[in-house]
C-alpha cells in the first residue's frame, strides 16, 4: 500500500488537446440541440472548511474523516480563464471554441485525505472575441467522488451555444488535486490544492 503522501500528490493528469484554428457560426432560429465536447480545466480549490492531516502527530492515529466545503475558480491570464472549450458542437451544426470560465462549489459529510464524496453545483460561460462565439451553461447539482488525488465529479445542466439553447446535458470532470503547501494531508490540514483535468458534456 503506497503512503497516504504518495496517494495524495499523485502526479498532475498530463493532457493534450488540440483546440480548432477557426470557428462558424450559423444565424439561425433557435432551436433545441444535443450539445457535445469538452476541454482542459486549470485552477485551484479552497476549503474553508480544512482537510484534516491524515495522522494525529500527537497519538499516532488516523485523524476522523470530517465535514468540509470548497469552491473552485478557475486560473486566468490578464483576465482570461485558462480553461478552455476545444470545442463544443450541437446537432445543429453550431460549436463553440475557445476560452471558458468553470466556477463550482461543494462539500461533503465526511471528507478525509485519502477519500470523500459528496455534492457540488456548477457554472460555465465563455466568450470568443475573435469569431463572436458564446457559450452558457446553468449547472445543477451533482456528485463527486474524491479517493487520494483524483477526482471525478458529474451532473446535469442546460447549455446555450452561440444563442441556441439545448436539451440537459451530463457534465463529467476528471482530474487530480496537489496540496498548494508543504506538508499538507500528512503533517498539516489541506487548505487549498491545485486542480487539473479535462471536462465533458
Amino acid at each position: 500500500m503506497k503512503p497516504l503522501t504518495v496517494l495524495w500528490r499523485t502526479r498532475r493528469l498530463g493532457v493534450a488537446l488540440a483546440a480548432p484554428l477557426f470557428a462558424i457560426s450559423i444565424l439561425a432560429t433557435p432551436a433545441a440541440a444535443i450539445d457535445t465536447g469538452g476541454g482542459v480545466i486549470n485552477g485551484q480549490v479552497n476549503f474553508s472548511t480544512p482537510v484534516t492531516p491524515a495522522v494525529n502527530l500527537s497519538t499516532g492515529q488516523p485523524n476522523p474523516c470530517g465535514a468540509s466545503s470548497w469552491t473552485y475558480s478557475d486560473f486566468n491570464v490578464a483576465g482570461v480563464s485558462t480553461s478552455l472549450a476545444t470545442v463544443v458542437l450541437n446537432s445543429a451544426g453550431v460549436f463553440y471554441w475557445g476560452p471558458v470560465g468553470i466556477s463550482a462549489s461543494g462539500g461533503s459529510g465526511s471528507e478525509c485525505v485519502y477519500e470523500a464524496g459528496g455534492t457540488f453545483s456548477w457554472n460555465a460561460s465563455g466568450y470568443n472575441s475573435i469569431t463572436t462565439g458564446s457559450l452558457a451553461c446553468s449547472g445543477t447539482a451533482g456528485q463527486y467522488l474524491r479517493v487520494a488525488s483524483i477526482v471525478e465529479l458529474s451532473a446535469g445542466g442546460l447549455c446555450h451555444v452561440n444563442e441556441w439553447y439545448t436539451d440537459n446535458v451530463a457534465f463529467t470532470v476528471v482530474g487530480t488535486l496537489t496540496p498548494t503547501s508543504a506538508g499538507a494531508g500528512l503533517i498539516n490540514p489541506v487548505t487549498s490544492a491545485l486542480f487539473n483535468g479535462v471536462w465533458e458534456l
